[in-house]
């Protein structure tokens, strides 16, 4: 027959009964007082029973081994609470000293119960004689007023820097999310908010997060085979020697019937018993013991999927001694373990806020200004360093501060990261970032654009172009890999008339010759970051212009000098948007632009041929029509000349003009004029409108 896990229901409340009034309501046998229980952190479990598949059972309450009726459900709760009421006789509610454990150690070899005891990073533990295993703690400290500053201040001052470890740069295998958290008043004064905001970052990258976060047993029997795991309960260390294992505490509580469910669990010692010392255990509030999972839980129960994540806020979780729990994490899968290597607290929350916000690009934990975008893991362990966040101050006053640990290297994207867009010729888009070798899709203002070409690092397709911006065009670039969005880029469109006029003036007249562009210019026009919270950086990829862009030429104007010296210039033609080198003889010309978002303009270059086969002059001393070469524009008097500039990617452009921007990206009407002799160039723009216009909700 299948049996209950039966949660706690009840919080302790009223007047407290004395030690001995308790151990003989616990050991009346009434099923009821046992079913109901206080929460082992000081917190309320869930309520309810739940099947645990395999249960089995009988009348009795066997242990491992020996006399299956040696211990009852009462039996062992009252054992555990005569453990956590002696520390308080010996401490006077106070916090235990090292002394004070020892000497709990010392009381607890002379109880019938137990064979064996010792005493771990401020716990103590023991061994029934059946064989099972106990441990109460206090290990996890609640954290002073005004804790997340102080805290913060402190870990600034403890700031540890290390290499950050190589990724292989894959999306985690399964989009599922599982977020557990022990019950209790000293996790959820800094948990709860923070794992809040962990659920809603993750779901806005498309990861689908486990619904219910209580950490009880039968959960972690059923998770499946998440990519992302985060735990946060009580822990610690047990066992004699060198050869510590390790547990970590759950909501369920030791009851009747769930002693029968999990009798397989309790003799095969996948679970043990765990008790936490809280305010309401020294205000003689006792509760209920839970079982916590050890290593042979895990080895039996837990799987993770490929490039995996798993976060472990508890006590001693990557302490050296912990060891063979880590090891058995890795060997069901997990791809990277994060662990504390001493006691943790509330302060390190703030790590995990801040870890999963810069992963994501969520934004919605200290974030900086302008919004950033997501980074990977390698780059935001990096930042997590330099910050301080990687060791954790204690709460109380001369502890200890835990460093956050980090094992296995497979776990390197949350999601997949867009650092940057290249618009390069033949309407080419290059997404750069960190995607993983498995293609996925792209989607650019919702529609799905196929992609040509997919690398880790970089995702290439072809935009459809046409005068009326068809779907998948412009607008936000996303892409989508195992069902895990990046963050979005804006790829934003601008179309508008640009001219390059030159007039040769004197007295006699002026002879005008002009470029007409009706530009089509798709850019990304925001601003970059190559390091998490890092100052802003401009684009320097070379922008060229949409194939739907043409350009046109004029000649026009009289100049007479008399006795019949007439010239006169006239004729219109066409030049081909060239999107690479070209002869200066061909009817060929190429704009090459720079989009600086910090300085909020374009640059513009332009490579004119000189020739001109439609531009015609006249003069009496010369043929009637006579192909001229005067279709160049000099670059004289520039807004920018460089002079070791060239036309190449990431190096300043030789010379060029400046059309500023606004804020939402759109252009005003605008000229720049430069006169040298008879010479006068005038570059004059149209306004131009940004779509979709900038806004300030793109990181970074």
């Amino acid at each position: 027959m299948q049996r209950e896990i039966r949660e706690p229901v009840g919080q302790p409340g009223g007047v407290a009964a004395s030690g001995m009034e308790r151990r003989r309501l616990l050991l009346a046998g009434t099923a009821a007082l046992a079913l109901v229980g206080c929460g082992g952190g000081g917190g309320v479990g869930t309520g309810g029973a739940t099947p645990v598949p395999g249960g089995s059972g009988g009348p009795s309450d066997p242990g491992e081994g020996g006399d299956p009726s040696q211990f009852t459900a009462q039996e062992r709760i009252a054992a555990t609470e005569r453990v956590a009421e002696q520390l308080e006789l010996l401490t006077g509610g106070a916090v235990a000293t090292p002394q004070d454990w020892a000497t709990l150690r010392d009381w607890l070899l002379t109880q019938p119960e137990y064979t064996d005891a010792g005493v771990g990073d401020e716990l103590v533990w023991a061994r029934f004689r059946d064989g099972r295993h106990f441990v109460y703690s206090a290990n996890w400290h609640e954290l002073p007023p005004d804790a997340v500053k102080q805290g913060l201040d402190a870990a600034m001052s403890l700031r540890e820097e290390k290499a950050a470890v190589a990724g292989t740069g894959e999306v985690p295998g399964s989009y599922v999310a599982t977020i557990l958290s022990f019950t209790g008043p000293e996790f959820e004064q800094e948990g709860t908010a923070s794992l809040a905001r962990m659920g809603k970052a993750l779901e806005e990258r498309g990861w689908v997060v486990a619904e219910g976060r209580a950490l009880t047993v039968e959960r972690l029997m059923s998770l499946g085979e998440p990519g992302f795991l985060f735990m946060t309960s009580h822990s610690g260390l047990f066992g004699p020697g060198e050869d510590k294992e390790f547990s970590v505490m759950t909501d369920t509580v030791v009851t009747v019937g769930n002693e029968l469910a999990l009798i397989a669990e309790l003799a095969t010692g996948r679970l043990i018993y765990h008790r936490d010392r809280t305010l309401w255990q020294r205000l003689g509030r006792g509760s209920s013991p839970r079982y916590a999972i050890t290593t042979a839980f895990v080895r039996r129960y837990f799987k993770f999927a490929s490039n995996s994540l798993v976060i472990m806020l508890s006590c001693n979780s990557g302490a050296p001694e912990a060891a063979k729990f880590q090891q058995a994490m890795a060997a069901q899968g997990a791809s990277t373990l994060i662990g504390w290597s001493g006691n943790s607290n509330g302060y390190a929350f703030q790590m995990v806020d801040t870890l999963i916000d810069r992963l994501t690009g969520f934004n919605g934990y200290q974030p900086p200004a302008p919004r950033a975008r997501a980074f990977d893991m390698d780059d935001v362990w990096s930042y997590l360093s330099a910050k301080g966040l990687l060791v954790t101050p204690p709460a109380e006053p001369g502890g200890k501060a835990s460093h956050v640990m980090r094992f296995g290297d497979g776990f390197n994207l949350s999601n997949p990261v867009i650092t940057e867009l290249q618009v390069k010729a033949d309407d080419r888009l290059v997404i750069h970032g960190s995607f993983g070798s498995e293609p996925g899709t792209v989607t650019i203002g919702g529609t799905a654009v196929a992609v040509s070409q997919w690398r880790s690092d970089a995702v290439e397709l072809v935009l459809p172009t046409a005068p009326n911006d068809p779907p998948g065009s412009l607008g936000d670039v996303v892409v989508k890999v195992r069902g895990r969005t990046s963050n979005p880029r804006t790829l934003a469109s601008w179309r508008g008339l640009v001219s390059y006029r030159l007039d040769f003036v004197d007295d006699d007249g002026v002879l005008s010759q002009e470029i007409k562009i009706r530009l089509h210019l798709r850019a990304d026009a925001y601003a970059r970051r190559t390091a998490v919270d890092g100052g802003l950086l401009a684009n320097t990829w070379n922008v060229l212009p949409a194939s739907d862009t043409t350009i046109t030429y004029e000649g026009s104007g009289t100049r007479d000098r008399g006795d019949g010296d007439v010239e006169i210039w006239r004729g219109i033609g066409v030049y081909q948007l060239a999107n690479g080198p070209f002869s200066a003889q061909e009817p060929k010309m190429a704009l090459y632009v720079r989009v600086d978002a910090l300085q909020q303009r374009f640059e513009l270059t332009a490579i004119t041929p000189v020739v001109a086969p439609a531009l015609v002059r006249t003069r009496p001393d010369l043929p009637p029509t006579l192909p001229t070469g005067l279709m160049f524009m000099p670059p004289f008097e520039m807004q920018f000349m460089n002079e070791n500039g060239t036309l190449n990617d990431h190096e300043p452009l030789v010379y060029g003009n400046y059309v500023p921007f606004g804020t939402n990206g759109s252009v005003a009407a605008g000229q720049h004029v430069a006169v040298l002799d008879e010479l006068r160039r005038t570059v004059k723009w149209e306004a131009m409108t940004a779509l979709p216009a900038l806004t300030d909700q793109i990181g970074r």
